[in-house]
């Protein structure tokens, strides 16, 4: 009866003179990369790091992987803007990136912040009036909850993705130039 070998042995034996090519390497490197970028960037988030270590971990780290394309660390920090947070770190950390990305994205993360906090008072003042009219509630200590109004949730999606898209034009421009 034959020789019984295990699957592992079959795979090895089909891709023993199988090698990556140049592209792949440099995928594998570029993937790699970012792994090891979004560790470091995580560290800055949570505070662990301040921006200088942060900077000379990159590029420790970009010496060290052979990678000089400035465009993934770019790329990864837009990546953490959410016009719901705070943001003030990647602003800093981008004003020493790309300083001419930093005005216009501060521009829309205000513009964002204003346009939602006019949609919120709009909606508490409709829902104030359906309060009143539906059940006869109102006075002072009336205060509706604009996040729990359908509506109020389809706006903010639009104005968050539109911001989203703002952020990502910002981000293409940086890259591009």
């Amino acid at each position: 009866m034959g020789e019984i070998r295990s699957t592992l042995d079959l795979v090895m034996e089909k891709t023993r003179n199988l090698s990556l090519s140049a592209e792949e390497k440099a995928s594998q490197k570029r993937v790699e990369f970012g792994k090891r970028l979004q560790g470091l960037l995580q560290r800055y988030a949570d505070d662990t790091e301040s921006l200088e270590m942060l900077q000379d971990g990159i590029v420790k780290l970009g010496a060290e992987m052979d990678v000089t394309d400035a465009t993934l660390q770019i790329e990864a920090v837009f990546k953490r803007i959410d016009p719901d947070r705070d943001n003030r770190r990647w602003l800093v950390l981008l004003e020493s990136m790309v300083p001419a990305a930093t005005d216009p994205l501060q521009e829309a993360l205000a513009a964002y912040d204003q346009q939602r906090a006019v949609l919120k008072v709009i909606v508490e003042k409709k829902l104030l009036g359906q309060l009143a009219e539906h059940h006869g509630i109102q006075g002072a200590a009336v205060k509706p909850n604009a996040t729990q109004d359908p509506g109020y949730q389809k706006n903010l999606i639009s104005l968050r993705r539109e911001t989203q898209t703002q952020i990502d034009s910002i981000s293409q421009k940086c890259i591009k130039s």
